[in-house]
């Protein structure tokens, strides 16, 4: 009786492995996390276009607060405070487009206020990949409907 369980226990599991396909990342970034230590002024991130389609990317800063219980809180935009992150690490460029297998340097630099309070500062730099912009084809004569959705992947680097 055991055996029995066994093998349709061992059948299911071999059928749902055999049938899961494997993630696959479209954007390598490298490093996964920016610190600045003390003397340090500059980092780079490499990006690194993992499919066979140009991809462009919009960078930008969010804000996020960690849960206690996991996960992440977004928090509003810090514009009005002086020592935000936001405007004291510049970054260039802005936006990329990627060719297929291709890179990008990515330059990062801080400029700390002389009167910088002692402590951590945080923030998370957001990669978007800009939906493609592909024309829609309409048949005059199509009788049916169609539907096309287009999304905007992200990532986040701290």
């Amino acid at each position: 009786m055991r055996r029995i369980g066994c093998v349709i226990l061992l059948a299911i599991a071999v059928t749902v492995f055999w049938s899961v396909k494997p993630a696959k990342a479209d954007l390598g970034i490298t490093p996964v996390r920016i610190v600045f230590e003390k003397r340090g002024r500059s980092a780079t991130v490499q990006l690194v276009n993992l499919t066979n389609r140009t991809n462009t990317y919009r960078m930008g800063w969010i804000f996020l607060k960690a849960k206690p219980g996991g996960g992440y809180e977004t928090l509003p935009s810090d514009d009005k405070n002086p020592y935000s992150v936001s405007k004291m690490v510049v970054f260039t460029p802005r936006q990329v487009t990627i060719e297929p297998r291709g890179q990008q340097t990515i330059r990062l630099s801080l400029r700390r206020p002389a009167d910088l309070p002692v402590g951590e500062y945080r923030a998370h730099m957001s990669l978007v990949r800009l939906a493609r912009e592909t024309p829609i084809e309409t048949d005059p004569n199509q009788k049916s409907i169609s539907l096309s959705l287009d999304v905007n992947v992200g990532f986040s680097i701290p």
